[in-house]
């Protein structure tokens, strides 16, 4: 906008995404929380890599690397080699589970520090979106029937 040279706002659209832990719905949310996870390393610039299914950004304290893909790991493995030494990488790798890959990043793991996606946003959702209610099953005891029976038909039983 015309005149407004020097801010600092920054808004993002947000959208529901089902809170079930099937491999889609993960994939989907590691998709959508690229701007949250830029919130939280305080890193927006958006660098050119050439890495398919990668983002990364910078920052003067951090450059943050998100793969979304395990598959180009050892694509990202050349890349962060040829980062300045010294320079904080954050990678957050997909992962179906909760592994960062620590063994595959291996030769630059003194370099890096790694997070699993999405298991890092599902931990911290946890500690923010309330319980999910379960239905409670309530049993409700038929009352009593009494039948009114006369002598003379209790001895025909």
């Amino acid at each position: 906008m015309p005149g407004l040279t020097n801010n600092n706002l920054r808004y993002y659209k947000t959208e529901f995404i089902s809170r079930e832990p099937s491999l889609k719905n993960k994939k989907e949310l590691t998709q959508l929380a690229t701007e949250l996870l830029c919130i939280k390393e305080d890193c927006y610039d958006e660098q050119e890599v050439n890495l398919k299914q990668a983002h990364l950004f910078s920052s003067p304290k951090v450059k943050m690397l998100i793969l979304y893909d395990d598959t180009v790991i050892p694509e990202s493995i050349e890349l962060i080699k040829t980062f300045e030494k010294g320079s904080k990488i954050k990678v957050y790798v997909f992962s179906i589970g909760s592994d960062p890959y620590t063994e595959d990043f291996s030769e630059v793991l003194d370099r890096v520090e790694l997070c699993a996606l999405p298991d890092a946003i599902y931990k911290a959702y946890l500690h923010v979106l309330p319980k999910k209610n379960k239905p409670i099953e309530v049993i409700v005891d038929e009352p009593e029937t009494f039948i009114d029976i006369s002598p003379e038909q209790l001895k025909l039983l």
